[in-house]
């Protein structure tokens, strides 16, 4: 018997021992006083109602240095009022934890200045939502930090999360940070950014959503990482008379910049955006342009090893300044181009630029040097260089699967050595236009001949006489085209040569190239030797050239052939049955009028049922006036087409300023407008 009352005993103390060991539960505020001296005295912290500031408060909440404490919102309102100029709703100079047990999470922090200073002390944000205010949602200094890892911090007036100083940071890995709207002041727009690190503060987005702000997330003279998490969704403002201003992910100026993983989206200028000064490093992670770019390089140095940067309607990544080294990842994926170079340097030595509807890289100003990566898949060119102030460089890589050529030349200084590789390029591995020297700087070792086309297109003689200057020789090129062939010039130097098909072509008229091109690829037929280029254009030879560019259909039909001057067995018949079942027809019951001459007007408008011309022509936008003194007169959905024609470079007038519609159109007026609809980028 007194063995089981001293276990009962026993069981008793240790009932009462366990009790003792078990913390005090949080005492329930309803008001700012007893909230301000629970907070100083440290330890769990509950509210059990609305609490708001004094209009003449005496007193901040704060946590102390050495202090230790936690306040759970449980669903209800902090509202720290109008305080002083420097002031915020919790100063925090020991360790400060924030928390919102209630089952709606509604419980809230708002104040017309900062909702938490983090001054030197520890803030671990773990719920409840720092709401409106009128400064910054958080402010970390003086080797403080921050930990998110939920709650949200929204409407900031100006910074979400402000991480500033030598010694401060933060890791924000859960949670939200949203809608930081900025103001203005006598400087002009100041902050609207999510999250921002200054002067040697390091910051680390690992994980959460920062969104719907001005800027997403900005280093500014700081280092910033995102490792996880999403940047999304941040929006321009209208900055008075000077257009807009915002809109991008993350923001580096003279500061360091590491993404390794997260997703950047659907930010309306740019993913990333990156300025003087600064080192930014793509190793991971996603970048996806759903604005212009997801990649502006206004300026610094930025190198893309890993991840992928993707869309953009105008680029992938714009180069505007600064450098952009690519040794890894996948950029592509634009409406336009991959990268568009328009100053400062661009190189890659590994990764890919693919699958563009435009050009892999497009080179309007600056440099870019490609020693190896792949370029592939892209609509047009692989690499274009559009004034004389490009320069291309190639000792390595691959450039494949681009549907207008791999490389077109029509300025800059473009050079080959080593051992580059073209691949399944459509048209040639290498298109230059008149006047564009392509150097070769030092010797190639190919695997076969690379294929290079020189275009006349746009009227001129063709002075591609230079040749490929350097170490290349004739063996190195095969031509692509058939109106010139590469030869071997002095010293071995491979030079283009025009290559006389007909007997009333030197190479010296305008057409010659375009002659020649027309007649290889069926479009046209010589005569007996002759291209005849002034003659004048007959109505058959117009509807068999425009029924063999559009593949030579065949048109089914039952009726009845109607016309009496062409054989209803002729080759030609085909060619009119094609046309009428796309609409036209012959202005005289009974004859086809294969003899009749063509106006320029109607060589033009029967161009329009090419599948080719209306699938360019029926998504173009175009504006503007014709620039040719005989335009008026014609009517408004005409001029429109004409302009289209105009500004794609097919219809190009005479000299004397006209476009001369009721004249007599030329064979050779219709071997150019076919063949600048050939090559004609789409």
């Amino acid at each position: 018997m007194k063995t089981q009352k001293l276990i009962f005993l026993c069981l008793i103390l240790a009932l009462l021992a366990s009790l003792l060991c078990l913390p005090a539960a949080a005492a329930g505020i309803s008001d700012w006083d007893a909230l301000s001296a629970a907070l100083e005295k440290g330890g769990e912290v509950k509210l059990s109602a609305d609490v708001t500031a004094p209009a003449e408060r005496d007193r901040i909440l704060e946590v102390p240095e050495g202090v230790t404490a936690s306040l759970d919102l449980n669903g209800f309102t902090l509202d720290g009022g109008t305080p002083g100029e420097e002031d915020c709703v919790i100063l925090v100079r020991g360790s400060f934890t924030l928390k919102d047990s209630s089952a709606g999470g509604a419980g809230r922090i708002t104040g017309t200045r900062d909702a938490v200073d983090a001054i030197g002390g520890d803030f671990t944000l773990e719920g409840g939502t720092l709401d409106a205010c009128g400064n910054d949602g958080i402010a970390v200094a003086e080797g403080g930090s921050l930990k998110m890892t939920g709650g949200a911090v929204r409407g900031s007036g100006q910074i979400g999360v402000l991480v500033t100083g030598e010694g401060s940071t933060a890791i924000v890995s859960g949670g939200e940070i949203s809608g930081s709207v900025g103001c203005y002041g006598e400087g002009g727009f100041y902050n609207g950014t999510g999250l921002q690190a200054e002067y040697g503060a390091v910051a680390e987005i690992a994980g959460g959503v920062i969104s719907d702000s001005v800027f997403g997330a900005k280093s500014v003279d700081a280092t910033l990482t995102l490792s996880g998490g999403e940047v999304r969704d941040n929006c321009e403002v209208a900055f008075g008379d000077e257009g807009t201003f915002g809109g991008a992910g993350l923001y580096v100026y003279q500061g360091r910049l590491r993404i390794t993983g997260g997703t950047v989206s659907g930010n309306s200028w740019t993913g990333l955006y990156t300025d003087a000064g600064s080192e930014t490093e793509v190793s991971g992670g996603t970048i996806i342009g759903d604005g212009m770019f997801a990649v502006q390089i206004m300026d610094g140095e930025v190198s893309i090893t890993g991840g992928a940067v993707t869309g953009g309607r105008e680029a992938a990544v714009r180069a505007l300044n600064g450098t952009l080294g690519i040794t890894g990842g996948e950029i592509g994926g634009s409406p336009k181009s991959g990268v568009w170079v328009l100053g400062g340097g661009v190189s890659m030595t590994d990764g890919s630029i693919a699958d563009n509807e435009w050009f892999g890289v497009r080179i309007s100003e600056g440099s870019f040097e490609m020693s190896g990566g792949a370029l592939s898949g892209n609509g047009y060119f692989g690499v274009v260089l559009e004034s004389a102030d490009a320069d291309f460089r190639m000792s390595g890589g691959t450039i494949s699967g681009s549907g207008q050529g791999g490389v077109g030349i029509a300025g800059g200084t473009p050079a080959l050595s080593g051992s580059p590789v073209f691949a399944d390029n459509g048209g040639a591995d290498l298109i230059i236009l008149p006047d564009t020297t392509l150097t070769v700087a030092g010797p190639l070792a190919l695997d076969e001949p690379l294929s290079v086309a020189v275009s006349a297109i746009g009227g001129g003689e063709v002075t591609f006489t230079a040749g490929l200057p350097g170490n290349g020789s004739a063996e190195d090129f095969a031509y692509a085209l058939p109106s010139h062939k590469i030869e071997a010039g002095e010293d071995g130097e491979a030079k283009a040569v025009f290559i006389r098909r007909f007997s009333d072509v030197t190479g010296a008229e305008w057409y010659a190239d375009v002659a020649s091109c027309a007649v290889a690829y069926g479009f046209l037929d010589a005569r007996d030797g002759r291209f005849d280029g002034n003659q004048p254009l007959t109505r058959a030879e117009l509807v068999t050239a425009l029924w063999r560019f559009a593949g030579s259909p065949k048109a089914e039909t039952d009726a009845p052939w109607p016309y009496s001057d062409v054989a209803a067995d002729a080759p030609l018949a085909d060619a009119i049955r094609w046309l009428e079942a796309n609409g036209s027809v012959s202005d005289t019951p009974g004859s086809a009028g294969p003899d009749k001459l063509v106006q320029r007007y109607d060589m033009l408008e029967l161009c329009r049922i090419l599948p080719r011309v209306r699938e360019l022509y029926s998504g173009a936008e175009v504006y503007g006036e014709l620039p040719f003194a005989d335009a008026g007169g014609l009517d408004e959905e005409y001029t429109h087409y004409v302009l289209w024609l105009t500004e794609s470079g097919i219809l190009q007038g005479f000299d004397d300023g006209t476009m001369g519609l009721e004249r007599i159109a030329t064979r050779a007026q219709l071997a150019a407008v076919l063949m600048r609809l050939f090559t004609l980028p789409g």
